[in-house]
């Protein structure tokens, strides 16, 4: 048994004069069955709709370099922004490998599946390679390639699904360490991606994204995330510009 731990999430996201707001909260267990398995467990609830939910997933270390991640989310709050302003829910199967060498070098490639509540069945196969390019005492600049390739069984419905989606952006990143004294830390992020998209029946778009966070980290009990980001989507070929704040609290006892 390692810890007991409560976090609460927030996100608040404008589309086009459209606002989505998401509110979650989650008291869970975290421990460590064998020398190289850990699981948690959380009991969540969010405020639309008041809705009671449950995640459970697991941690396996296959070597020092190697390790295997999976969970359940039994109520989503990573669908789509016109889904989740149209009300419809999803439970969430996500599994994923990450290989991490050093501090210069990580890869990781997985799938996630959404299962809404209208029957759609969305399913994302993901990879993304991080590099260290620079760094310091207190700098660090890094670069991330990502792509994905999302298929949904359904088209016929009135938030964006369409049949094939792909996608590919390279985003580099540098991260500052403002303070670090023992379990205390103070550091902000700054990432700008830019890519491509491609969906079926359309030629692929140019899409980007700014984004900035910021993380505190008091002691080993309490962490505070506060992020903000403006990005350029595409939806159906066409272009959508997307604001979005979001905060995470996450305390242990």
């Amino acid at each position: 048994f390692r810890s007991v731990y409560a976090k609460y999430v927030y996100k608040k996201i404008y589309d086009d004069g459209s606002a989505r707001y998401i509110k979650r909260g989650g008291l869970g267990i975290d421990w460590r069955l064998f020398r190289d398995m850990y699981v948690f467990g959380e009991i969540t609830i969010a405020e639309r709709r008041e809705y009671y939910g449950y995640m459970a997933g697991t941690t396996i270390l296959l070597s020092d370099k190697l390790s295997l991640y999976g969970y359940f989310d039994s109520y989503s709050i990573s669908i789509p922004l016109s889904a989740g302003m149209r009300q419809p829910d999803a439970s969430e199967i996500h599994g994923s490998a990450r290989y991490r060498s050093s501090e210069l070098f990580e890869a990781q490639s997985g799938i996630t599946r959404l299962r809404y509540s209208d029957d759609n069945r969305s399913t994302t196969f993901f990879a993304r390679i991080d590099n260290s390019i620079w760094r310091s005492a207190y700098w660090k600049l890094r670069l991330e390639t990502a792509g994905s390739a999302t298929e949904n069984s359904r088209t016929d419905v009135s938030y964006f699904s369409p049949e094939k989606h792909y996608d590919a952006f390279l985003t580099p990143y540098l991260e500052h360490v403002l303070y670090k004294r023992y379990d205390t830390s103070l550091y902000h992020t700054l990432f700008y991606g830019n890519g491509a998209v491609w969906e079926k029946s359309y030629d692929p778009r140019h899409s980007w994204f700014l984004r900035y966070e910021l993380n505190i980290q008091l002691n080993e009990y309490l962490k505070f995330t506060i992020g903000d980001s403006y990005s350029r989507k595409i939806y159906s070929g066409e272009r959508t510009d997307v604001w979005k704040f979001y905060g995470n609290i996450t305390t242990r006892f």
